[in-house]
């Protein structure tokens, strides 16, 4: 046929490896988006600005919550 059995499969568990790579690359941007949302809500609430903190604690819960959504936003921008 065209290649040998060999190739073949290195051919298919390089691509496995590159989806698997990509898959960890939306988990640590989605979860770096939840993290920098809590962490700059409790900076805002110490300054006194509740209602900046407010939204901001609410948008982290709802990027970790909304995950599956998000990676699928993230796949269609090409990432």
């Amino acid at each position: 046929m065209g290649e040998p059995q060999s190739e073949i499969m290195k051919d298919n568990n390089l691509k496995r490896k590159e989806r698997r790579l990509l898959m960890r690359t939306k988990k640590n941007i989605v979860t770096g988006l939840a993290i920098l949302c809590v962490i700059l809500s409790v900076i805002f609430l110490y300054n006194g600005k509740n209602s900046i903190a407010f939204y901001l604690l609410i948008a982290g819960f709802l990027i970790s919550f909304l995950r599956s959504i998000i990676y699928e936003l993230l796949s269609k921008l090409g990432l």
